[in-house]
């Protein structure tokens, strides 16, 4: 047995030798799809690390308290103090635990300006941190980047100092030293110090990655900015950290002394970020998986030709007595083999790799990831290279066993060994099932959580706490609701699943590879306009079309998912700069806070204008009524008033399906332009008359001048909304007001730097709208991109190993054309044309279907998404890039067999 062992891998090793330069590119396949598996797991690995790692400095200690219910475990009502006597009690409660402590204001909306005498900056949203700098955070000391290790107490002393974070203080210009204006207040603050963004960044806080943040004195601020600004948070860090169950005592402790209160604990960040990064985990490797299967039928296309060449080979070591299953375990042995060598190379370059990757992690996540080696991922994408292998190695094995060893006696006659129909069936379903298999493996973590998550869910307990205004804890009422729940949802197997959604992409892609046949069939029969090259070229594209349609698959995944986000992500903003001025009347955003009267924002908002130079204001009212018609049962109408000095204001408000818009003459005039929705729905026409009935008991009767589609226009209010002039009903009735203004460039910083001292509202820029788009664009599309830049290198690898195998099939045709006089040059450019065609053929076909998908997406949608300016550079950068890999793949694989001597070729084939 060992012996026999010892010549299967002798003879494989000898093959593998003799293959040369071709089994080196199917070495190549499953080495660039390791790598990128590896790659990708590490990078998972590292998203989980650095987001449980880092728990305990995230709650401020063991537990954070919140004043109120919030949404999520951090967020919610940022400006919701605690009561003062409840946090005297939770600081004493704390004292008696031996814990230390640190109250503090966060969740509260502050922009800052950069201010130089006259002249200002743009102001920016940021996180504000309101803290006493002696105790916080209680769980290590933050020290500055500027001034290098400054300890963040001795940067703020109490007066009017703030210390941003390095992304602030880029995106702003800001340097120690400098003036900043914070919202709220006329008074300037100094920049005291510049510290790191990742100190307060983490998925919970993800807008502090992207706008920064700056850390205030609170007890200055309470001078200066309102003296009614108080702590919402407390964290707490135990000597000694404590256990679950005494996590769960100090919790019930805490709803006793202040029960208006919600606790996050580090182990329940733990537990969202477990299961974070495992889906996140699980979902990354099963998109990189495609690069591995590439790299296997790499693999298999290889070993399909060398059999078909080693034709008479096996045929006579089948005449020396090796029977069917052991010429089946000399291929097996050599597959595996090639799998070896290039799973091991995989995990080389994976590690080299995973530093570029983890680059992407850092932006998807905003957070650094910290690089190392994980074993666990060079096993996982090891383990995975060598079943991948063995799994497309099938169909070489089977086409070898199918040869005769009787065809020896006919050296000179082509003998193609091909699998029977059922054979072939049998292949694909052992395929599917075993490729399935793999990805339920992966994903079934990811499906363990979600089933334990929903059994918690359905046991959780549920607390009703109701407390008054006197400061005294009530009754605290607690049941488990268990008993009356319905059972938790029944989940697939993900092994089903996973076999299930193998075969749905098996269908997908034979339909796919069918149309890609058909193409590359049509293209074969173009005319050659005489040129014997373009005809030579055109001919042999037609020699092997299916794995020519296979490579185009390929190259065309590559090239659809980064045109996709380049397009989608251009295209977005490209449609909002040409919209948002227009849609909401100006560049410049007022939100008052609700419950303030109109003509006090009024009244402030110009005080705060006076000296700004201002183009156009208007007042955007939103109302609610009950409308009737006719005979109709009322129906809930929402419409908005624009009061504005702007004489285009009604231009851009949508496409009029009949009748007119309203001009700014109509003011006072009771007349109406309705949404063609509502229109159709109740049969309203124009001319047609209206009545408005409101929670005030008024009635208002309106004539119907217009009927709008305002799906093609982004209004603030919703698409449902109908548009009535100024004057018609009382501004007091309004349910909510917005203000706009429209300022010249050269104003706009000053304009929003005297609005963010108004206490009582809050501006922003149409620019920061963009702004926000572009970095949540950049954020979730950064994974994606490094997958498709992924797949796009393993495709590159299996062009350059269809090439060479192409040049492999046709060396007899190259020896003849050369005998016959073609010199090598001419050959070459046959083959460059020839994958040129392919190359340009899957940029096209990707970069087309991304652009087609967004038309019909945004047609869809109602909105004109046009190719965006910025974008067709991408698309041209992705058309020389798939020449460059064409040529790449042709030069390299396909120039040392034109060099080979003529009588060589001719002899051995």
């Amino acid at each position: 047995m060992i012996e026999r062992l010892g010549f299967y891998f002798r003879y494989a090793l000898r093959n593998i030798q003799r293959g040369g330069r071709w089994t080196a590119l199917a070495i190549l396949c499953i080495t660039a799809g390791v790598a990128t598996v590896v790659a990708l797991r590490s990078m998972g690995l590292a998203i989980g690390d650095t987001l449980t790692n880092n728990v305990r400095i995230e709650t401020k200690g063991d537990l954070l308290i919140r004043s109120g219910e919030s949404f999520g475990d951090f967020g919610g009502d940022g400006a919701q103090p605690f009561i003062p006597a409840q946090l005297r009690r939770l600081q004493a409660w704390a004292e008696t635990k031996n814990a230390k402590t640190t109250a503090f204001m966060s969740g509260r909306g502050v922009q800052i300006t950069k201010a130089d005498g006259e002249r200002f900056g743009r102001p920016s949203f940021i996180g504000s941190y309101f803290i006493d700098p002696q105790t916080y955070p209680p769980t290590h000391d933050i020290r500055a980047l500027d001034p290098p290790d400054v300890p963040l107490a001795e940067l703020l002393t109490g007066g009017n100092e703030i210390v941003v974070s390095d992304n602030l203080a880029s995106q702003s210009g800001l340097a120690v030293g400098d003036k900043v204006r914070v919202s709220g207040t006329e008074q300037l603050y100094e920049v005291r110090g510049i510290i790191s963004a990742a100190e307060e960044t983490s998925t919970t806080n993800f807008l502090n990655a992207f706008f920064g943040f700056a850390y205030l004195d609170l007890a200055n601020a309470q001078t200066v900015i309102d003296e009614e600004f108080a702590p919402n948070r407390l964290g707490l860090l135990f000597a000694d950290a404590p256990s679950q169950d005494q996590m769960q005592t100090l919790i019930d402790q805490i709803d006793q002394i202040a029960p208006q209160t919600s606790v996050t604990t580090t182990f329940d960040l733990m537990r969202r970020y477990q299961r974070i990064a495992q889906y996140l985990g699980d979902f990354i490797v099963v998109m990189g998986l495609g690069a591995l299967l590439i790299g296997g039928v790499g693999i298999m296309n290889t070993m399909l030709v060398l059999v078909r060449r080693r034709t008479n080979e096996i045929a006579a070591v089948k005449t020396f007595g090796l029977k069917a299953s052991q010429v089946a375990a000399l291929f097996f042995t050599e597959a595996l083999m090639l799998g070896l060598i290039g799973s091991l190379l995989g995990l080389i370059a994976g590690v080299g790799l995973s530093v570029i990757v983890n680059q992407y992690g850092s932006i998807a996540l905003r957070q650094q990831l910290v690089w190392q080696i994980y074993p666990e991922a060079l096993i996982f994408g090891f383990t995975l290279g060598m079943i991948v292998t063995g799994i497309f190695g099938v169909a070489p094995i089977l086409t070898a066993v199918r040869v005769r060893p009787n065809i020896i006696l006919r050296p000179n006659e082509n003998h193609l060994a091909a699998l029977g129909i059922l054979q072939s069936i049998a292949l694909l379903i052992f395929v599917t099932i075993s490729l399935g298999l793999i990805v339920g493996h992966i994903v079934r973590p990811s499906f363990d959580l979600i089933r334990q998550a929903s059994a918690e869910t359905q046991t959780a307990p549920s607390a009703l706490i109701i407390d008054d205004d006197d400061d005294e804890p009530q009754q605290n009422i607690s049941q488990n609701i268990s008993q009356d729940a319905p059972p938790p949802a029944i989940l697939p197997s993900p092994y089903a699943l996973g076999v299930i959604g193998v075969a749905f992409a098996f269908v997908c892609f034979a339909i796919i590879i069918a149309i890609l046949w058909l193409i590359v069939f049509l293209i074969s029969k173009m005319p050659a306009f005489g040129s014997v090259t373009l005809r030579l070229a055109l001919r042999n594209l037609s020699a092997n079309r299916l794995r020519t349609a296979t490579t185009l698959l390929a190259l065309i995944a590559g090239m659809l998912s980064l045109s996709s986000i380049a397009f989608v992500g251009e295209g977005t903003r490209e449609l909002l700069n040409l919209q948002l001025n227009r849609s909401f009347g100006g560049n410049v955003l007022v939100f008052p806070l609700p419950g303030i009267p109109q003509p006090i924002v009024k009244s402030a908002l110009d005080k705060a204008l006076q000296d700004v130079n201002v183009q156009y204001r208007t007042v955007i009212s939103n109302y609610s009524a009950d409308l009737r018609h006719a005979q109709t049962e009322p129906t809930e109408l929402n419409f908005s008033v624009w009061d504005s000095d702007n004489p285009d204001i009604y231009s851009s408000r949508g496409a009029l399906n009949a009748g007119r818009m309203l001009r700014p003459e109509d003011r006072g005039q009771p007349l109406i332009v309705m949404p063609a929705e509502i229109a159709a729905d109740l049969a309203i026409e124009v001319g047609q008359q209206v009545t408005l009935a409101r929670d005030d008991s008024e009635e208002t009767t309106l004539q119907v001048i217009g009927i709008i589609n305002p799906a093609s226009s982004l209004s603030p209010f919703g698409n449902n909304s109908a548009l009535v002039p100024p004057a018609v009903v009382p501004t007091s009735a309004a349910n909510s007001n917005l203000y706009s203004y429209q300022v010249p460039a050269e104003d706009l910083n000053r304009a929003l730097a005297e609005l963010s001292s108004v206490v009582i509202v809050f501006s922003i820029d149409v620019g920061f709208i963009d702004g926000l788009l572009s970095r949540l664009i950049n954020q979730f599309a950064a994974i994606p991109t490094i997958v498709g830049l992924l797949s796009l290198l393993a495709a590159s690898v299996i062009m350059a190993n269809t090439v060479a195998l192409s040049t492999l099939e046709r060396r007899r045709q190259i020896g003849i054309l050369k005998a016959i006089g073609l010199k090598p040059g001419r050959v070459l450019r046959v083959m460059f044309i020839e994958s040129s065609l392919v190359s340009l053929l899957s940029a096209v076909i990707g970069v087309g279907l991304s652009a087609l998908i967004i038309v019909l997406l945004s047609t869809a949608g109602g909105i004109a998404i046009p190719l965006p300016t910025d974008a067709r550079i991408t698309a041209l950068a992705l058309l020389a890039a798939a020449v460059f890999i064409g040529w790449m793949a042709t030069f390299l694989s396909a120039r040392v067999a034109i060099k080979e001597r003529v009588m060589n070729v001719l002899r051995y084939d």
